[in-house]
């Protein structure tokens, strides 16, 4: 499940072809609605591969860009955007509304199938990185857990030998005392 590519192209045969294009190296689920995409995303996946024109329909980018501020600190999560060509450059506040999605690989249509493929390599690749990243942190985070009870128990242990040294210190005191007086 979190291996797979997303897709949303909703419009044409976006969506088919991208399904062609990367499904014989990777699974891949296409997500048809917007809030689809978004708990796809919540289930798990390894990138997204987006039309310009679906993040500009509705409230799909807010609603990315918010899901994107509450993911944990190990993701990245990698999006592939289908752009529609350009003549000359885009404009200052669809550049910005692109890099507010952050780890995006920007793609202009028409498209190689084979830079596609790369990009979906590259992107799960990475992803697949961010994952061994959670694992690690995960198995840190189990073995700081072990070593704070380990720390515990050896505090307790050693707070139950000092109490019983002093203790065995309280009783020669005392015989020596009496010893003293006898």
């Amino acid at each position: 499940m979190e291996m797979r590519v997303l897709i949303h192209a909703p419009r044409g045969r976006d969506a088919a072809v991208v399904e062609s294009v990367i499904s014989p190296h990777h699974q891949v689920h296409i997500c048809s609605e917007g809030e689809g995409l978004l708990q796809c995303m919540d289930h798990g996946g390894a990138a997204a591969v987006v039309t310009e024109e679906a993040l500009a329909e509705g409230h799909l980018m807010q609603e990315l860009v918010q899901w994107l501020a509450n993911q944990p600190s190990w993701s990245d999560f990698p999006f592939i955007v289908l752009a529609t060509k350009q003549a000359g450059r885009r404009p200052a506040n669809a550049v910005a509304t692109l890099h507010s999605l952050g780890n995006v690989i920007l793609l202009e249509r028409p498209l190689n199938a084979e830079t596609l493929a790369s990009a979906a390599d590259a992107a799960v690749r990475a992803r697949k990185r961010q994952y061994a990243t959670r694992e690690y942190l995960e198995e840190l985070g189990a073995n700081r857990t072990e070593v704070e009870r380990l720390n515990g128990q050896l505090e307790a242990r050693i707070l139950e030998r000092t109490r019983e040294l002093a203790s065995a210190n309280d009783r020669l005191m005392k015989e020596i005392a009496e010893r003293e007086r006898a």
